[in-house]
């Protein structure tokens, strides 16, 4: 008796076995097939009405050319994006710094220490004699569908340098911006304060002449490039400017500006304006996109400035 209940136990446990397995089994193979099921459902088919994933958009390049610059050229590079005026800029002043003349060294000394720093090369194969090009975002830029052509035009800033003969403009070619907050504070007698707080960083191109003086004093330039519409719905946004010239003595300049805050204003303002002196030959419009040049001799300038 006792036998037999062994093994019907023995049995039990057996059948019990077999069932968790088959259920294992079957939980797999469930898994399976609904792995399957989802790596090959493909959903609804797309109509094309749908946005895609990613949009195409223009990428206009940012890299930097780092050797001078050809204005005999019929064609530029596709996304050429000029010369970097803020690592120029910064570059040189350096330079200037470490050309310095240390109190403790002779005349000599001092010839000798920076005779290998005034003719090494500013950046890339750029010297000071390099011929430079600096592309510019135009201010205004429309289709005039009667004309058939896209006008645009290049804003000019005030220069803040001291000491110039009358107001004097610089193309800006990059802005940045640091700090802009304006809030209200209350008082604890009820009264209301605005707080304005300001700071940015201008980094421009003066024109100036074979004497290193500043020269234009224009407020704008403006062109007209004869277009089809066709065309202009392609290329109406990648169209850029491209002043062209060569550094001239002193090269670099800076002025910083801050302001009292203003009646019932209190806070902070402050803009530096970082200076490139150069001799500028020609702006050109080019398609930024595909390099093509769209118009030459867009600045008159003096003809001691061609040589």
């Amino acid at each position: 008796m006792k036998k037999q209940v062994r093994n019907d136990k023995q049995a039990l446990r057996k059948i019990k076995t077999m069932i968790r397995r088959t259920y294992i089994s079957v939980i797999i193979v469930i898994m399976l097939v609904f792995a399957i099921h989802s790596c090959s459902w493909t959903g609804k088919k797309d109509k094309g009405d749908r946005p895609p994933i990613l949009p195409e958009t223009k990428f206009l390049s940012t890299m930097s050319d780092t050797k001078p610059f050809n204005i005999n050229t019929d064609q530029l590079s596709p996304m050429y994006a000029g010369h970097n005026p803020e690592l120029l800029y910064n570059t040189i002043r350096l330079r200037q710094e470490i050309v310095k003349h240390r109190p403790e060294e002779s005349a000599e000394e001092h010839r000798s220490r920076i005779a290998g720093d005034v003719y090494a090369p500013i950046m890339g194969s750029l010297d000071f004699d390099s011929m430079y090009a600096f592309r510019i975002n135009p201010a205004h830029r429309t289709y005039n569908a009667g004309k058939r052509s896209i006008e645009l035009s290049l804003s000019m800033a005030p220069i803040f340098e001291k000491g110039l003969d009358g107001p004097k403009r610089a193309f800006v070619v990059r802005y940045q911006l640091q700090l802009d907050n304006s809030y209200t504070i209350t008082e604890k007698n009820g009264s209301k304060r605005v707080v304005e707080e300001k700071k940015f960083s201008e980094y421009a191109i003066v024109p100036v002449d074979s004497r290193g003086v500043p020269v234009e004093n224009r407020d704008k330039i403006a062109a007209a490039i004869p277009m089809m519409p066709e065309d202009a719905r392609k290329t109406e946004g990648d169209i850029m400017f491209l002043v062209i010239g060569r550094l001239q003595s002193p090269y670099i300049s800076y002025e910083e500006l801050s302001r009292n805050p203003l009646p019932g204003v209190s806070g902070t303002y402050l803009a530096r304006y970082h200076y490139l002196h150069i001799r500028v030959f020609d702006i050109w419009a080019y398609d930024a996109a595909s390099g093509k040049i769209l118009l030459r001799g867009l600045l008159q300038v003096p003809s001691e400035n061609r040589k």
